[in-house]
Parts: structure tokens; sequence; C-alpha cells
């Protein structure tokens, strides 16, 4: 249940970013462009995921639900390991 839940919020962490970054391009950018037009597609899809995983969950089959959030999940988690690395490094020198 551990790996479920943590998959789901990093998963709904990510899918809150998209939404701030839509609402930024829509209303606060001063020349908002369409290049983010993926990740808004991305956002959508991760949060269709998040409502197969909850629905598989409920149903009893917990162990698909967890490989199915991590799909998206284990790239976000490593990205934001590689950027505090990144950070820590930058930050040392």
């Amino acid at each position: 249940m551990f790996w479920f839940s943590a998959a789901l919020y990093i998963d709904v962490a990510a899918v809150l970013f998209v939404i701030g970054n839509f609402f930024y391009q829509s209303f606060i950018a001063k020349y908002p462009t369409g290049y983010n037009l993926w990740l808004n597609i991305a956002g959508v899809l991760v949060l269709i995921i998040i409502f197969v995983a909850r629905s598989l969950r409920d149903s009893g089959d917990i162990n698909l639900a967890t490989r199915l959030l991590w799909i998206p999940a284990a790239p976000i988690c490593l990205g934001v390991v590689f950027f505090v690395l990144a950070m820590i490094i930058i930050r040392t020198n």
C-alpha cells in the first residue's frame, strides 16, 4: 500500500504542476505560446491513469494499480532526483 500511495502522490503533484503551468500560460504569461500543448496532454493522460488505477485498486487488484501508477511516477521521481543532485553540485562548486 505504501508504494501505491507514494506513486499516487508523485502523480498528483505532477498533475498539479501541469495545471499550474496551464493557468500560467493562459492568464499570466505576457506572450502565451502553444509550446506546452504536449505537456498539457501528458497531464491529462496522467490524470486518466490515476483514475484507472484508483478503480483497479477499488476492485481489488492493487498490484496492477501500483504498477500502472509507477509508469509515469518513475521518470518524474528520477527527474527530481537528478535535479536535486545537480542543484547540490552547483551549490557546492
